[in-house]
């Protein structure tokens, strides 16, 4: 994931204290952890991530209000440095731990004791914009690693088409503070935590859902009509009603569907949805009855409105 570098101004201070194996504020670890958090006091946001070994580690509104080094161990070139911060309205300090290493000969932030969280959207196209700024696209199999603050996160998709909320309605934002402990976090609606993993589970908004159902309901109706078969009928229905076994065609008048289950998202590069639907009909060869997966790619058109593609 690549990040752009957009960091809201914040406000701390920082100061190097209490550090071991002799080191001050001339120790390189401190220097550039303390030189860090001096370029977010600034707002410079460029200058931030061009301290961080791996710039794409990096995301907006960090909200400590008050820092300092507390400890520093290691070597010039390899350091570990104790930060003791406060974040915005809590009265109870946070302790990380920051990680220093040597880049071309320059000392620059390796990592901060978190290895992030791991979003699953069940293979639905997604993303999450982190405070409105940042979309993390929910498709990576990368983790989240955001600066140490809370951050507000809402799940969306480019079309509006799909939502975490399991009625269909707008989603809650997820609020989180980093570094993440996934045992400590309380997930949303439409989500749930499995080890340092947030499992989404998003479903058709309700109108989208109601339109799709109603594109499923308008093909199964010419689909009868034509006896099955043709391209009033998905291929997979055709496919499944060409059984040798039987033979003649199909008595329109005979057919009968069935929805087996609701419309539900399915994994792909687009948003998709299907069901299970069974379908019995009468040949002059005699009764058939077929299972098929009718699925369809779902998608807005020019104007906005819902467009049911199907296989």
């Amino acid at each position: 994931m690549r990040w752009a570098a957009a960091i809201g101004v914040a406000v701390l201070s920082l100061a190097a204290t209490g550090c071991s194996f002799g080191a001050s504020q001339g120790d390189p670890g401190a220097q550039v952890v303390t030189e860090f958090f001096d370029r977010l006091i600034d707002g410079d946001a460029v200058g931030a991530g061009a301290l961080l070994s791996d710039p794409s580690v990096y995301s907006a509104a960090v909200r400590p209000v008050e820092a300092r080094v507390t400890a520093v161990t290691g070597s010039s070139s390899e350091a570990s440095v104790s930060v003791e911060y406060r974040l915005d309205g809590e009265s109870e300090p946070r302790d990380i731990t920051v990680t220093t290493t040597t880049v071309e000969g320059e000392p620059r932030i390796e990592k901060w004791g978190d290895l992030g969280l791991y979003f699953d959207g069940q293979g639905v196209p997604g993303s999450l914009e982190v405070d409105g700024l940042t979309a993390f696209d929910l498709t990576t199999d990368e983790s989240l690693r955001l600066l140490p603050g809370i951050y507000n996160l809402e799940y969306s998709d480019a079309e509006e088409l799909t939502t975490i909320d399991p009625d269909g309605g707008d989603g809650e934002p997820i609020a989180l503070e980093y570094p993440a402990d996934g045992a400590s976090i309380e997930p949303p609606a439409g989500a749930e935590m499995v080890s340092r993993i947030m499992v989404l589970h998003p479903v058709l908004r309700t109108d989208v859902a109601d339109e799709a159902q109603a594109s499923v309901d308008r093909l199964l109706v010419s689909c009868a009509a034509s006896g099955l078969t043709g391209s009033d009928c998905p291929s997979v229905i055709a496919d499944g009603v060409a059984n040798r076994a039987f033979e003649g065609a199909v008595d329109v008048n005979s057919v009968v569907w069935r929805q087996e289950e609701p419309l539900e998202l399915v994994a792909g590069d687009e948003v998709r949805a299907g069901a299970p639907f069974t379908v019995s009909f009468t040949r002059t060869s005699g009764p058939q009855e077929v299972t098929v997966d009718v699925e369809a790619t779902v998608q807005r058109d020019e104007s906005g409105a819902v467009a049911v593609v199907f296989d």
